[in-house]
């Protein structure tokens, strides 16, 4: 017997409630040194992970894994700032949505005019 399936709405709500839940424990247990620039990766991280699984899982692949490419993003953005230039961090983002653009575009069946 198979329960209910896990609407992406429903999906994220408990991602970002696990995730925040984690950032809170992390931050108030003294595990990790508060730095507010790194607080969008505890959000964005684990959206982006989730959104990319459920685009796997699902047949609108191109639309979620775009969302799940940019919530990562904004995540590594967050997490390394101090290492990388952020400029080039977008630069590597934008080439890598170009690049999902283009696969999606080549697999969607050729649409004919017709009258």
């Amino acid at each position: 017997m198979m329960g209910r399936t896990l609407n992406y709405d429903v999906g994220i709500i408990i991602t970002l409630t696990i995730s925040v839940g984690s950032a809170i424990i992390a931050y108030a247990g003294g595990f990790v040194v508060y730095d507010v620039y790194n607080l969008p990766a505890w959000i964005f991280g684990p959206l982006g992970v989730y959104t990319l699984v459920y685009a796997y899982t699902k047949k609108e692949s191109s639309y979620f894994s775009a969302g799940g490419i940019t919530f990562l993003a904004i995540a590594m953005m967050s997490m390394f700032y101090r290492l990388v230039n952020v400029v080039v961090m977008i630069g590597i983002f934008l080439i890598v949505v170009g690049v999902m653009a283009t696969i999606t575009y080549m697999r969607e069946p050729k649409k004919t005019l017709q009258k």
